[in-house]
């Protein structure tokens, strides 16, 4: 009996430390909501040292509400295996097991999800003694917010061994951009250990050395990227060290106040070697554009860059206007899973003309790297066009003999302005900004109002039609006379029957219309200035500009 037990002692024991389960992950999907019910797909991954034993085929999951004591289990089953390719001459071969299912919970609720195994592999260099310790893995989801969304995605990883060289700062994707637009915080949290089928997750003690604030040793640093969700990790000393990083989603409500709507707990692996590293080429900007004053500059790159605000200088990235002045790059952050779409955040509104950027690579900082060290490195111009220019005036009925001036709008970019003009003239220019036109130069009829534009060698053309009338009286003018000018409430009309009429500003704006009654027009609702009276009897029409003071 005695050496069977020594038996069982030993392939438990052989099981347990031959799992080299290295580290893990939560996320979940949004699927569908019924009701007071929301549906999730609740996606464990799991990353195994190759050299151990296999994971089975399902993985048990349990989980309850935050406020309840009730637990209960979810049974996810293996949808995947995948081997990634050895990347960065990492010194540790590695397998991605993803367990899939889904769950139906209540809308309104947070609910909190664990999974734990044993045990650790001894390659663990930051935990005290990593091969007797358990793995806890957790997720915290807020189904739906009555004030706010109703559903929630939680942020996707890469699933990959950050592996660099010795001495060398070096930057690694955190996380994906977030499918939902979530605003997300980072926590470096004590990696974990416990029991899930109790969610009673306990902290691993670190090895000396080793704490939360250096979870990468005295000999090694690690800067977290909020902007754009990366980091820079960089060690002396060869090493294979656990961070767990928390990341917690924060939506804004119907009131615009920041909510909370999840937390996924991720284990990252560390691997810092002395292999010598490829030798890469360097990545390149493919294009680069913004928009007139805009403080976002939008660029691709040949191959993925994780950018590092927390580097930027003026060595890392330069940003120079069209006057040569120098500007800013305040922050990069990707806009896509690819990490070769990014925006970079400027110090200036970019004005109109051609700009440049620079991106350089500093030994003592990372700013622009990709993978395996892969640097940024290249410069580029593009091309901020002016605005599209306006002419601002009215362009309604314009009666004969009026001189208007003209403003162009966005004038302050332009470098030289031709005006022309057909039935008018120009009475006088003020610089590019204005110009004054007397209109019926050529009688009654249509008139046009042109400006080209001419902007860092670049035209731009503005145009306005007009209709001028009351040039040339003739037959068939009514014979009326109105007084007095200037009027003060009312305005007398002598002659004519059945007349209509219709005043105007001087802008073609109608602000009074009605029938000649007693020979008299009441304006009492009209303020002091210069108006335009047109009358008709429906055969003949005169116009008269009056005063009323």
């Amino acid at each position: 009996m005695r050496k069977i037990l020594i038996a069982l002692v030993l392939l438990f024991g052989f099981q347990a430390s031959a799992s080299h389960l290295i580290s893990g992950n939560f996320t979940y999907e949004f699927v569908s909501q019924s009701g007071n019910q929301r549906t999730y797909k609740i996606n464990l991954y799991l990353f195994r040292d190759v050299t151990g034993v296999n994971l089975p085929s399902t993985a048990s999951v349990y989980y309850k509400k935050t406020n309840q004591s009730t637990v209960s289990t979810l049974s996810l089953t293996q949808a995947s295996v995948t081997t990634p390719t050895n990347t960065c001459n990492s010194t540790i071969n590695y397998a991605v097991h993803k367990y899939s299912a889904n769950v139906t919970l209540n809308a309104a609720s947070v609910y909190d999800f664990a999974y734990s195994t044993c045990c650790r592999p001894m390659t663990a260099t930051n935990l005290s003694n990593p091969s007797s310790q358990s793995i806890y893995l957790t997720t915290r989801i807020v189904t739906s917010r009555p004030s706010g969304r109703q559903y929630n995605n939680s942020v996707e990883f890469d699933n990959r061994i950050m592996a660099a060289p010795l001495n060398t700062p070096s930057s690694f994707v955190l996380n994906y951009p977030d499918t939902d637009g979530d605003s997300l915080s980072y926590q470096i949290t004590n990696v974990k250990g416990g029991s899930a089928n109790f969610l009673t997750p306990s902290n691993i003690a670190y090895a000396p050395g080793y704490s939360n604030a250096t979870p990468l040793g005295t000999n090694g640093s690690l800067i977290i990227d909020p902007v754009s969700g990366t980091m820079v990790a960089q060690s002396s000393v060869q090493q294979t060290a656990v961070v767990s990083i928390k990341v917690t989603e924060w939506d804004k409500d119907t009131t615009g106040t920041f909510k909370f709507m999840g937390i996924t707990e991720k284990e990252f692996i560390f691997n810092f070697h002395n292999n010598a590293s490829s030798n890469l080429a360097n990545a390149t900007v493919d294009s680069a554009s913004a928009n007139f004053l805009s403080d976002t500059i939008h660029v691709s790159t040949s191959h993925p860059i994780y950018p590092n605000s927390a580097n930027f200088d003026s060595v890392q990235v330069r940003l120079t206007d069209p006057m040569g002045a120098t500007a800013y790059v305040l922050s990069a952050q990707p806009t896509d899973n690819s990490f070769k779409n990014f925006r970079l955040l400027s110090s200036a509104l970019l004005t109109p003309g051609t700009w440049s950027l620079v991106f350089d690579y500093n030994v003592d900082s990372v700013s622009f790297m990709g993978a395996c060290n892969r640097a940024l490195v290249d410069s580029t111009t593009f091309a901020v066009d002016a605005p599209i220019i306006l002419i601002a005036a009215p362009t309604d009925s314009i009666y004969g003999n009026d001189t208007i001036t003209y403003a162009l709008q966005h004038s302050g970019y332009v470098d030289s302005v031709q005006w022309m003009v057909t039935n008018g003239s120009i009475e006088m220019a003020y610089g590019i900004d204005s110009v004054q036109i007397a209109w019926g130069v050529s009688g009654n009829g249509p008139g046009e109002l042109s400006a080209i534009a001419w902007t860092y060698g670049m035209s731009d053309t503005a145009s306005i039609s007009v209709t001028v009338y009351g040039i040339g009286i003739d037959e068939n003018a009514l014979n009326v006379a109105v007084y007095p000018n200037p009027a003060i409430d009312v305005l007398n009309v002598l002659g004519g029957v059945n007349l209509n009429y219709e005043i105007t500003d001087y802008v073609g704006r109608t602000l009074l219309t009605g029938l000649v009654i007693d020979h008299k027009i009441n304006i009492t609702a009209l303020r002091p200035g210069q108006y335009v009276l047109k009358l008709t009897d429906g055969q003949k029409a005169t116009i008269v500009k009056f005063t009323v003071h």
